[in-house]
């Protein structure tokens, strides 16, 4: 009921925002966060609740470290730490950090690495922080497993690379395959992750 939550009934676009949630949080004071992508492009937002599911706050644009009106473009993923609300700006191949009363803290680019490959996109879906302030990100476009970086963006390496596979098929067309085809087949990308989450242990789970 949008009434109840305290958003705006006359504004029909809610329709829209709220019919497409991608990620819902709830942080140590039961304060709840959905991040919604919207149904086009450059359309999102993050709607924070209190414990009874009033609205405290909502982000659709915000003012960036540069002084620009900046919005979010079909975000998916959300995480909520101690101080910070980090959210996976997808379409834009961004996080972007707010505290938690909804203030912009900054944006973390693309990390940069050796370890990409050349033609490695960035895309983040998903996200999560531990209590030594360590990122972990999932990337829709990365197969070499969670990116993990500081809190500042800087790249420390990937975690949970999983091996890969091949069926019993596959290992039979190996035999009748030229030195060049089983080159191209042993560099078979690895699955990729759709989510990440994270225990008060530190413990990862994807």
């Amino acid at each position: 009921d949008y009434a109840y939550m305290g958003l705006d009934v006359t504004d029909s676009s809610w329709n829209s925002q709220l019919s497409s949630p991608s990620d819902m949080v709830v942080d140590d004071e039961k304060n709840v966060y959905i991040v919604t992508r919207g149904s086009k492009t450059d359309e999102g937002c993050v709607v924070a609740l209190d414990p009874y599911l009033k609205v405290r706050f909502v982000i659709c644009e915000f003012i960036n470290e540069q002084g620009l009106v900046d919005r979010f473009n079909r975000p998916q993923g959300m995480f909520v730490s101690k101080d910070y609300i980090w959210v996976c700006d997808t379409e834009n191949q961004r996080i972007v950090v707010f505290d938690r009363e909804g203030n912009f803290v900054k944006q973390l680019w693309k990390p940069e690495s050796q370890l990409f490959r050349d033609d490695a996109g960035y895309t983040p879906i998903a996200i999560a922080v531990d209590k030594y302030n360590r990122v972990y990100v999932v990337s829709n476009s990365t197969s070499e497993g969670i990116i993990m970086m500081t809190e500042d963006g800087e790249f420390t390496g990937f975690v949970g690379a999983q091996a890969t596979t091949m069926s019993t098929w596959e290992i039979l067309m190996r035999r009748f395959q030229s030195s060049t085809q089983r080159e191209n087949s042993d560099s078979k990308a690895s699955t990729e992750y759709r989510n990440v989450s994270i225990t008060e242990e530190g413990f990862i789970y994807a």
